[in-house]
C-alpha cells in the first residue's frame, strides 16, 4: 500500500499520507469481499524524512538501482523496519517517527474486519543495509 499514492508518501518528497487518505484506504479495504483476498503480507515502513534523493540514509542505495526503477519503489525496499520498534532492533528510535508508519494494526483490522481468515505474513526482514 505504500506504493499506492493515495496511501503512501512521496518519498522524494516527504509529504502525503493524509489522515483522510489513510481513512479513505481502510474503508476501501474493510468492503474489500474476503473471497477475493488472496494473501495479506504486510510490513511496515519509514517516512521518508528526510526525503529520498535529498539526505535519506537510503540515497546511495537507491541512486544505484537500475535507471527507471521507481522512487516509491526503492523507498519501499530500502526503508522498511519492525512494526512498533524500529529499524536495528529500536537502536535507531529517537522519536515515534522512527517507529514505522504504515499502521499495521490499523490495516490488518480492516482486513481480517471483512472476514478474511487466509494465508498471511508478517514481513520483519529488510534488505540488511543498516
Amino acid at each position: 500500500m505504500a506504493l499506492a499514492p493515495a496511501y503512501g508518501f512521496e518519498p522524494t518528497t516527504g509529504e502525503g499520507y493524509t489522515s483522510s487518505d489513510v481513512s479513505a484506504l481502510l474503508d476501501r479495504i474493510s468492503r474489500l469481499d474476503p473471497a477475493k483476498i488472496f494473501f495479506f503480507e504486510i510490513s511496515d515502513v519509514q517516512r521518508p524524512d528526510p526525503p529520498l534523493y535529498k539526505g535519506s540514509p537510503y540515497d546511495e542505495w537507491a541512486k544505484a538501482q537500475p535507471e527507471g526503477t521507481p522512487a516509491r519503489s526503492n523507498w519501499v525496499l530500502t526503508a522498511r523496519s519492525i512494526p512498533y520498534i524500529g529499524r536495528k532492533l529500536g537502536k535507531d528510535v529517537k522519536s515515534e517517527k522512527d517507529m514505522g508508519a504504515a499502521r499495521v494494526a490499523e490495516v490488518a483490522r480492516a482486513v481480517f474486519s471483512t472476514g478474511f481468515r487466509g494465508e498471511s505474513s508478517l514481513t520483519l526482514a529488510y534488505n540488511g543495509r543498516d
